[in-house]
């Protein structure tokens, strides 16, 4: 199969499209900041997140200013379960982790932390949704294959833009996490922090302006390939970056700044 074959396809079926997005959806969470009040309990989109697994430990990976600026004064923290099972779960957060806090936030951060999650939250979450193994090194098997084939690279960033979400109510969201391909990133490294950018087309009708909601959500490396053994497109998907920092070009278009594998790694290199 060409790569013009496997475009074609990726664009006229919704279905393997949903297929080689599986990953990157399942392992995405939605983080809200749950404040009791005497009227309830209220809740505010913090932003957005990845699950990773780190040896026997799972942690959420997100932007650090989502924890500081929202999470961290919160009662509580929510995280979004599948959306048509209209469900949140509710944790506290156990010893966060990553860079020290900068002084200010900025577009050179650092702006990445590891919350981890109480180990009796854990099964709960699994049995809605993925765990990202950041412990494996070296090639999976899928990766290992679409080295060996004609495969396309994809890049999508993925997370839950407050601009696509309804809040009819202080203590109701109705909130959906957003796959937004995008092109090959430009990376560059700063004070010892790597970077990916991208352009995002905001003219484009299902992109937001804002990507408010958006930061802290993974972005992911996709190389999509027809399998060997059955003929069909198959994928592997790879997370690269975490996405921190919006910067408006111009009225169509915005620059969207993740840091980087070097960065996340250093940052998990002390996580167990």
């Amino acid at each position: 199969m060409t790569i013009e074959e496997i475009e074609a396809a990726l664009r006229q079926s919704a279905e393997v499209r949903d297929s080689i997005l599986y990953e990157s959806y399942a392992s995405t969470v939605a983080l809200f900041a749950v404040t009791a009040q005497e009227q309830g309990e209220s809740l505010q989109l913090a932003g957005s997140g990845t699950l990773i697994q780190i040896s026997s430990s799972s942690y959420i990976l997100t932007a650090a200013h989502v924890w500081e600026e929202v999470l961290k004064s919160a009662s509580k923290m929510g995280v979004s379960l599948p959306e048509d099972l209209n469900r949140r779960f509710l944790m506290d957060i156990d010893t966060p982790a990553g860079p020290l806090k900068p002084v200010a936030w900025t577009k050179w951060g650092p702006d990445i932390i590891f919350l981890r999650i109480p180990p009796e939250h854990v099964g709960a979450i699994k049995a809605f949704r993925v765990f990202y193994n950041l412990s494996f090194k070296g090639a999976t098997e899928q990766q290992k294959i679409a080295s060996t084939v004609t495969h396309l690279e994809t890049w999508v960033i993925v997370g839950a833009p407050h601009a696509s979400g309804k809040f009819p109510t202080p203590n109701y969201a109705d909130i959906l996490i957003n796959a937004f391909f995008c092109s090959a990133p430009f990376s560059h490294s700063r004070n010892g922090f790597d970077f990916l950018d991208f352009t995002a087309d905001t003219s484009l009708p299902d992109v937001p302006k804002n990507f408010g909601g958006v930061s802290g959500g993974g972005l992911w490396k996709i190389l999509v390939f027809e399998s060997p053994s059955t003929g069909k497109i198959d994928s592997t998907a790879t997370l690269e970056g975490v996405a921190f920092f919006q910067i408006v070009i111009d009225d169509s278009h915005s620059l969207i700044r993740c840091h980087g594998p070097e960065t996340i790694a250093t940052a998990s290199s002390s996580l167990s």
